[in-house]
C-alpha cells in the first residue's frame, strides 16, 4: 500500500512529505478589498473600452482565488450591482493598469460602486489608493 501526503490548502496528492509540505508554503493570493478600481479602457487590449472593480463573492479555491469583477463597458453592457464578470483566477493588481479617470467607464463605475454604499479606491499602477488621491494625481 502506497503512502501519500496532501496539501492541506489545495488537497493535491504527493508521494513526499516534503513535496506536500513546499505546496502548503506558496503563498496565498490575498483577497482584495471590494470597490478597487483598475482598467484597460483606453489601452491596445482585448479589454480595450473596459473598465473593471474588484467585486464580492471571490471564492478561494486552493492557493487561487476566482476573480469575480464588475465591468463598465463601451459597447457590450455593464456588469455592475448583482451582475459580475470573471472565470480567470486573481493574481492581485500586479500588471494590471491603472484606469484613465477621464473614460466614461471610469466614471459609471465610480458612481455604480458609490450607489451601493462602497468607497471606490483605485489601482494607480503602483498601488491601491484612494478615489480623491488618484484623481488629484491625474490633475497634474
Amino acid at each position: 500500500m502506497k503512502t501519500y501526503y496532501q496539501c492541506e490548502i489545495c488537497g493535491r496528492d504527493y508521494n513526499k512529505m516534503e513535496d506536500a509540505k513546499e505546496c502548503e508554503d506558496r503563498p496565498k493570493v490575498v483577497v482584495p478589498p471590494i470597490g478597487v478600481i483598475f482598467g484597460n479602457a483606453t489601452t491596445d487590449t482585448f479589454y480595450r473600452g473596459i473598465t473593471f472593480a474588484t467585486a464580492d463573492n471571490m471564492t478561494r479555491e486552493g492557493h487561487s482565488l476566482h476573480e469575480m469583477l464588475w465591468a463598465c463597458r463601451d459597447n457590450h453592457g455593464d456588469s455592475i450591482g448583482k451582475e459580475r464578470c470573471g472565470s480567470n483566477f486573481w493574481n492581485g493588481f500586479e500588471g494590471k493598469d491603472a484606469p484613465d479617470p477621464k473614460h466614461p467607464t471610469f466614471k459609471r463605475l465610480v458612481l455604480a460602486i458609490e450607489d451601493q454604499g462602497i468607497k471606490p479606491q483605485v489601482w494607480n499602477g503602483k498601488k491601491v489608493v484612494s478615489l480623491a488621491e488618484f484623481l488629484k494625481e491625474h490633475k497634474k
